[in-house]
């Protein structure tokens, strides 16, 4: 793995500003996320946040280089984080960013990172691919003169052992595609512009658009049927998790099982919030708000992720109670431990 990163050196680590918070007071804004064993890692324009699953313990890190982050993922022991501009891509650990060094190649505009047949990195303009001990590969966008042209998302396809990227642009081509050896393959008539990409176990490639659901399946791409309706047009997320798969528009989540779609809506800093980023883990789906910041969702219920006990609960209040187990509570213990608005009180 160290010849794999090719380090450019590390640089200083700090702890963010206070402000930035799991439950998005303030101006953060919360992008992509993964999950680990231990924690979910955030990409926020503050830095890289990391949210500890058993003690509910949250920080958010930046360097001079790494202070906005965009995109994160997690394999084999590291976190890989990108940012906006040049800041390009690095590694995370033992609280140090060590930038990649794409072979002189300036990577702008990090949107996605994958790992999954080596690394992966969508970016304005270019796709870049590692493998070890191997050069980089760049595969350029076909729109060189366009002002935006953005490989927002990525998704592996273990199908067929392939790439499969989502564009966003200003202009009128196609927008779904895949890597094919040496170059870029496009699905005709994918004109509306990608926020996220999924495969399901069968090969089929599933896109959150800019105007719905689609999907790509035996040789054609069609809308992809649910039976949701009143929900915003515009799609921001998906994710799929074995038979099940998940989406979003708007503040609204929908849960597709077979035949079956059900939706949830959570209330958060704004009416015009949008989701982000949808990660299945085990019996929780975590998801994050571009403005509300990162959200448990566990039986069929939103909530704050559980952070450190605070205070003492002596009110009743007239926000939602929960457990520790995420079980929503009516009249709660004196004595016990609850969750109400993101924090832990000890009722008493």
């Amino acid at each position: 793995m160290g010849k794999f990163i090719k380090e450019m050196g590390l640089a200083a680590m700090m702890l963010a500003v206070s402000g930035v918070s799991a439950s998005g007071k303030g101006n953060t804004r919360y992008y992509q996320a993964a999950v680990d064993t231990d924690a979910v890692w955030v990409a926020t324009s503050e830095g890289l946040m990391r949210f500890d699953k058993s003690t509910g313990e949250q920080n958010t890190f930046a360097s001079q280089g790494f202070n906005d982050i965009t995109a994160v993922t997690v394999a084999d022991g590291l976190v890989f984080a990108g940012g906006p501009g040049y800041r390009g891509v690095a590694t995370f650990k033992d609280n140090l960013f060590s930038g990649i060094d794409f072979d002189t190649i300036h990577t702008q505009n990090v949107k996605s990172i994958v790992f999954a047949d080596g690394l992966w990195v969508g970016a304005s303009q270019m796709i870049l691919h590692r493998l070890p001990n191997e050069e980089d590969e760049k595969f350029d966008g076909p729109e060189p003169t366009s002002s935006f042209y953005s490989f927002q998302t990525l998704a592996w396809s273990k199908e067929d052992s392939r790439m499969w990227f989502g564009v966003q642009s200003n202009t009128k081509g196609d927008k779904l595609g895949y890597v094919d050896g040496n170059s870029l393959k496009f699905i005709p008539g994918s004109s509306a512009n990608i926020s996220g990409l999924c495969v399901l176990e069968d090969g089929t490639v599933v896109a959150a658009t800019e105007k719905g659901m689609m999907k790509y399946s035996d040789g054609k791409y069609t809308p992809f049927e649910h039976t949701v309706s009143a929900m915003p047009a515009e799609c921001s997320a998906v994710a799929c998790d074995g038979d099940v798969i998940w989406f979003a528009a708007g503040n609204v989540l929908v849960r597709g099982e077979g035949f079956l779609f059900n939706k949830f809506s959570c209330k958060s800093v704004n009416d015009n919030d949008a989701i982000t980023s949808i990660i299945p883990d085990g019996d929780t789906v975590w998801v994050t708000f571009l403005d509300g910041g990162l959200k448990k969702f566990v039986n069929d219920e939103f909530m704050e992720p559980t952070t450190g006990v605070e205070e003492v609960l002596s009110d009743k209040g007239c926000e939602e109670i929960y457990d520790l187990e995420g079980r929503k509570v009516r009249v709660p213990e004196k004595g016990r431990i609850y969750v109400r608005q993101g924090k832990k009180y000890l009722q008493e």
